[in-house]
């Protein structure tokens, strides 16, 4: 994304809309992601002892090669999105290898949590308990629903994390204790960019602070403050 000139008086300033995606979320989500790796292999392990020392049958039999199947396909999902998340180990991102997220409309890493939860209450139930666990029923069924309507949960999220520019004036979204800012020009006190932090105030005196270092596509953050700024200063001085 280029940086824009500044706009001659009364020129539309063009929309500018840019995803705010923080490194440090998405490396807590990666961990969280992660941590299905032992209860993976737990399901792994207990399947292949099944299968290989008291030589099942029936019943048995289907539950080892269930749980050696779901556990290697969890084990092969989370070494995916490990994979998929190593550019998150660097402080900063690299505009040149970040990668521009698309998100699938169904999530199969969720339908793999389903079924893992699933084969652990099956076992569950096959080694003496009365019924089948109605909270892992309940959690499989979660993990479905949410697993089909990953791309349009993950787009209107998006949406909502979405840094706006245009001829109006500008939205940024909010975080945590941070309220979102959504003003006109005339609303606002100032707009700073510096080398790491751009802060927004407003003339109530709210301010949104973005750190440029921790956001992918911090560079196209930049430079659509900057073209705000431009448009306020236009405003500003008019």
């Amino acid at each position: 994304m280029r940086t824009q000139e500044a706009e001659p008086a009364g020129h539309p300033l063009t929309p500018l809309t840019v995803p705010l995606r923080s490194r440090r979320r998405q490396r807590a989500l990666l961990v969280q992601k992660l941590q299905h790796v032992f209860p993976a292999a737990v399901l792994l392990g207990a399947g292949l002892q099944e299968f290989l020392g008291e030589l099942p049958h029936g019943w048995g039999l289907a539950l080892a090669i269930t749980e050696i199947v779901v556990g290697l396909l969890m084990l092969a999902a989370l070494a995916r999105a490990a994979y998929g998340g190593r550019h998150l180990l660097k402080r900063r991102a690299d505009a040149a290898h970040t990668p521009h997220h698309t998100h699938p409309a169904v999530e199969w890493e969720n339908f793999i949590a389903a079924a893992l939860v699933l084969a652990e209450g099956w076992e569950h139930r096959m080694h003496g308990g009365h019924h089948f666990p109605r909270p892992a029923i309940l959690l499989a069924a979660v993990l479905m629903v949410t697993g089909l309507l990953h791309g349009r949960l993950m787009r209107a999220a998006e949406r909502r994390r979405a840094l706006c520019v245009n001829d109006e004036g500008l939205y940024v979204p909010g975080r945590k204790f941070q309220r979102k800012i959504e003003a006109k020009w005339a609303d606002l006190a100032s707009i700073e960019i510096g080398e790491r932090w751009a802060v927004v105030t407003t003339r109530t005196g709210q301010n949104r602070r973005l750190d440029l270092v921790d956001l992918d596509r911090g560079d196209e953050v930049r430079h659509a403050l900057e073209a705000a700024r431009r448009a306020f200063q236009g405003v500003s001085n008019a």
